[in-house]
């Protein structure tokens, strides 16, 4: 989901995955990829909820990129780094 300057990511985890375990594991993959963003990005998590819901989000934002831009990032290179953190079994990206 996208607005001016900003665009959001969900990770959909596996039944049965240890969803605060998964999200320290996320935290780390993104810890990783940090040095890839965009000059001005931040990267937010949102709350955790059920496994009926959406289990974890971040959101990238940037003064310098557009968001295209972010969304190609998120698509070619952080998609795939959260893809490889055991349980994940979605990445639902959405605006861009």
């Amino acid at each position: 989901m996208s607005s001016f300057s900003n665009s959001l990511i969900y990770v959909i985890f596996k039944d049965g995955t240890d969803l605060y375990k998964s999200r320290d594991r996320i935290l780390e993959k993104l810890s990783e990829l940090n040095p890839t963003f965009p000059k001005g990005a931040s990267v937010t998590i949102g709350p955790d909820a059920t496994g009926v819901g959406w289990a974890y989000e971040y959101a990238l934002t940037s003064k310098t990129k557009s968001l295209d831009e972010l969304r190609t990032l998120q698509d070619y290179y952080f998609k795939y780094a959260l893809l490889g953190v055991d349980g994940v079994s979605e990445v639902a990206s959405i605006g861009g």
